[in-house]
């Protein structure tokens, strides 16, 4: 009953959503036009940042204005603060009755209707070894390396490279992987400024509990995932309430994997229950 499009990006230092509605403006009005008819959805809202909103205040969205705050610009966030409607564990906003869509694709709409013209490019963002941010329209099945050598980023054996931003990130083990449909961003990051994961017991000094934005006690759940006790983990700490924000992992003074623990046991428990169900 719901649609949201996204005009802001779900990470750090990704600007991808911004630049399109930057640039494409009127295409994402006519596609919010154009989806409201095809999907009789009557409930459509668009995030932007404040500087952006203005551009859609006569559109047939509602517009979200999102602070520039990480993690605010998470769909489970604008969830929570801005439609008023918690996710509950385990579930998505879908589960609500309530889509997410990209700025991009919404806009892409419009060119497929209007021009019969197939989304064949890609707007992703590429973050450097020094962090300085650049925006690419790039053919979709482009593989990495050539983005990359467009612009004279090299890469040597110890450094890293992941798609998405600094904290919701995947690391590649090759850089002929393509760029995809969902390919946000490509981040560069030099072997010396990788700070490695350790096998160091949790201190319980609290920062991961402090800055969890769904309340976990994450100095607990870590505990139990270390041992593989992934249903403990769901029913006594609140694993799939994680909104997979990555904070946690960025504060751990311990250095410990703690958003890596998190993913691994949602999708172990996701294989228990499937397996359950299946010999049930």
């Amino acid at each position: 009953d719901t649609i949201v499009v996204e005009g802001v990006d779900d990470d750090l230092l990704v600007t991808t959503n911004q630049s399109v509605i930057e640039r494409q403006a009127e295409d994402i009005i006519e596609g919010i036009n154009i989806l409201k008819e095809i999907t009789g959805v009557k409930k459509i809202f668009i995030t932007a940042f404040p500087s952006s909103a203005v551009k859609f205040q006569d559109s047939k969205a509602k517009v979200i204005k999102i602070k520039p705050v990480y993690p605010s610009t998470l769909p489970s966030m604008v969830m929570k603060d801005e439609i008023k409607r918690i996710v509950p564990a385990g579930k998505k906003s879908e589960d609500m009755g309530v889509g997410f869509i990209k700025a991009e694709a919404v806009a892409a709409l419009s060119a497929a209707f209007n021009k019969g013209e197939v989304p064949i490019n890609k707007i992703i963002t590429v973050i450097d070894k020094i962090g300085s941010v650049k925006n690419l329209k790039v053919r979709i099945g482009t593989p990495v390396k050539d983005v990359l050598g467009f612009l004279n980023i090299s890469t040597q054996h110890g450094d890293r490279v992941v798609t998405g931003g600094l904290l919701r990130g995947k690391s590649i083990y090759s850089e002929a992987t393509p760029v995809l449909w969902d390919t946000d961003a490509i981040l560069v990051q030099g072997a010396e400024d990788i700070i490695p994961s350790l096998d160091n017991p949790c201190i319980n000094c609290g920062e991961c509990v402090r800055i969890c934005p769904a309340n976990i006690p994450v100095n607990m759940l870590v505990r139990l995932l270390e041992n593989s006790l992934y249903e403990d983990a769901a029913r006594e700490y609140d694993m799939l309430s994680c909104i997979e924000c990555g904070l946690c992992s960025y504060v751990c003074v311990a250095q410990i994997p703690i958003f890596h623990y998190i993913m691994l046991g949602k999708n172990e428990y996701l294989k228990l229950k499937f397996m359950e169900e299946s010999n049930a």
